[in-house]
């Protein structure tokens, strides 16, 4: 058996994984099967929750017509004629964008038509190129015209093209090097800021490498720095954690690990690079504060990254407390974190992983998937679910929480990864006091696994926070917060 057959044999145990989480369908997954046969290569970069390819076309196949479909591999391709810029996009993703305001499913063979005629031919030539007759063509043109509200051919053209030329703005914004811009008003962290609390400031500190790290600063300007790393999701800040780190005397430091409120996938990138890149963040925002050591609280799964911090700098850091651990951060000894076989599995087959990643979040686009499947997750948490309550009650909040989620695939990807590549026995090595702060409400990981990680780690019990669960915001983190300040104090800190 060759080395991709094994690759393909995990991926086909895996696929029972994604199906558990996303809760999943036959047909989405006849699809998903569609996927593996129909894309031959990773996808450069992704604009939300689009996988993107850019350079596939071949001297002798430059379109005639915008855009371009594909009908044999269900693929279009989008020319910025401004721009000499060509992206493919799977055809399905073409049909959600125009569906966007449309009240029914368009079909491959409604799409078909309608951006034929966008493109300028006739009814006819439509039919004849898509094998069917004139009168096939014209019903397929009146259904068109029904689910799309639209009222005749030229309204029609208009809307397709209108359509298509706002996706080709928004992928050249999300093409690599967009999201490296310093202050890019085009990112998507630019677009995230109006769900920051008035009181937090954010902005973005250049490289050395010419790179933009970004980040959001809360608390008084004068305090104590305090570096928080957070979680594969960018956690909900309103205004009453403001006034607590204000309350604590923290000046808390959050720099955006890369991939995270980003288009960009680097599917070809090592989880150890990952994490140096993530340090060298780290650094070059501590150096634009503060010379002094500094207390890292790593949220969730940011323990890797606080470690290998510390292992690199160990004079910036004066203590790190992890709180609500994540076992996608590293192993917690012969406990298996619940996405462990799939996160294997995935690494057997770096094409296969791509795709998973194209339709994990093709199953969680929209409202209803996204909050159908993070409820999954924290099913058996009240204080989690309560808390998913409040995410999903405004309108608000279900776009903040999506933007943070949808457009961090590459930040989950790492942290996934980081349950394979890192290990806690490093974390014993460093010449730093580390603690471990763990909710009662927390069911992703219990007290007994997190006893024993703890013990193995520092030596030391692991402090238990009433009420917290694993989603590391709201008052149960506000708590968790106060809690660790309060130690602070007492060793004099």
């Amino acid at each position: 058996m060759g080395r991709n057959d094994v690759g393909l044999k995990g991926a086909r145990e895996a696929v029972s994984g994604l199906s558990a989480f996303t809760g999943a369908s036959h047909d989405s997954l006849v699809e998903f099967s569609n996927d593996l046969k129909i894309l031959d290569r990773s996808p450069d970069f992704w604009s939300g929750a689009t996988p993107v390819w850019t350079g596939v076309l071949r001297a002798n196949e430059t379109p005639s017509y915008w855009p371009i479909l594909d009908r044999k591999h269900q693929t279009c391709t989008l020319r910025g004629v401004d721009h000499g810029t060509s992206f493919v996009v799977r055809e399905v993703d073409l049909i959600n964008r125009i569906l966007r305001s449309a009240t029914e499913t368009l079909s491959a063979a409604e799409l078909h038509v309608a951006i034929d005629l966008a493109q300028g031919l006739t009814l006819n030539e439509s039919a004849q190129l898509s094998g069917v007759s004139a009168a096939t063509r014209r019903k397929q043109v009146q259904n068109v015209f029904r689910k799309l509200k639209i009222g005749s051919q030229t309204e029609l053209v208009l809307f397709i093209t209108d359509t298509v030329n706002q996706f080709v703005i928004e992928l050249i914004a999300d093409a690599p090097g967009t999201e490296d811009r310093l202050h890019s008003q085009n990112s998507t962290f630019s677009r995230y800021q109006k769900h920051l609390p008035q009181g937090a400031r954010w902005g973005a500190v250049g490289a050395p490498n010419g790179r933009a790290v970004q980040y959001v600063d809360i608390g008084p300007i004068d305090g104590q720095p305090v570096m928080i790393l957070h979680s594969m999701v960018f956690p909900y800040i309103d205004i009453d954690d403001v006034a607590l780190f204000h309350e604590l005397g923290w000046r808390t430091l959050w720099p955006i690990r890369p991939g995270t409120f980003s288009p960009a996938n680097h599917h070809n990138q090592k989880w150890q690079t990952h994490c140096d890149q993530v340090v060298e963040d780290m650094r070059v925002l501590l150096d634009a504060v503060t010379q002094d050591p500094v207390p890292l609280i790593a949220l969730v799964s940011g323990g890797a990254y606080a470690t290998s911090f510390a292992e690199l700098y160990p004079n910036r850091v004066r203590r790190i407390d992890c709180l609500a651990t994540c076992f996608t951060a590293g192993k917690g000894g012969d406990d298996d974190y619940f996405f462990d076989r799939m996160v294997h599995k995935l690494t057997q087959n770096g094409r296969f992983a791509a795709l998973a990643v194209a339709h994990l979040a093709r199953s969680l686009g929209g409202n209803a998937g996204l909050e159908k499947s993070t409820r999954r997750v924290y099913r058996d948490s009240n204080e989690d679910q309560a808390l998913l309550d409040e995410e999903f009650r405004t309108s608000e909040r279900r776009e903040r929480f999506e933007i943070a989620t949808l457009q961090s695939l590459d930040s989950m990807r790492m942290d996934y990864l980081s349950q394979i590549h890192f290990s806690w026995d490093r974390a014993h090595d460093i010449p730093h006091s580390v603690r471990f702060w763990h909710g009662t409400e927390d069911h992703v990981n219990n007290l007994d696994q997190v006893t024993r990680l703890s013990h193995r780690v520092s030596n030391n019990l692991p402090f238990v926070i009433p009420g917290l669960g694993h989603l590391t915001q709201g008052q149960p983190i506000r708590a968790a917060f106060r809690a660790v300040g309060n130690h602070y104090v007492s060793e004099n800190f």
